[in-house]
């Protein structure tokens, strides 16, 4: 659809060819091809051993970030807790949407 849109504007469509190739590309390589190569027991479907990643994250980049620990709260107290707070404590709903982001951030 927006390469059809972009060749009635008038532009030429190797550049929307292209990132669609890059795109298609990148996940298969990413996503679909780990899946494939990995190795399940045949009577219960366990991962045996994980699929191969052909994408590794340079070290360069990998150092400008540092891994932190992450904890996941359960969804279901977290929108129920994150409602009854911002009803409870703001009455500015920007000020209780910020607070909220916050929140979640730390």
């Amino acid at each position: 659809m927006l390469l059809a849109f972009s060749v009635m504007l008038g532009s030429s469509p190797v550049v929307d060819l292209l990132g669609m190739a890059a795109g298609h590309t990148y996940y298969f390589l990413e996503d679909v091809y780990p899946q494939l190569s990995e190795k399940r027991d045949p009577t219960t479907g366990a991962v045996l051993t994980p699929g191969r990643r052909l994408l590794k994250t340079p070290n360069a980049i990998k150092a400008l970030f540092p891994q932190r620990d992450a904890t996941v709260p359960d969804p279901g107290t977290t929108h129920l807790r994150t409602r009854a707070w911002m009803r409870t404590r703001s009455p500015h709903i920007l000020a209780c949407v910020m607070d909220n982001f916050i929140l979640q951030v730390l």
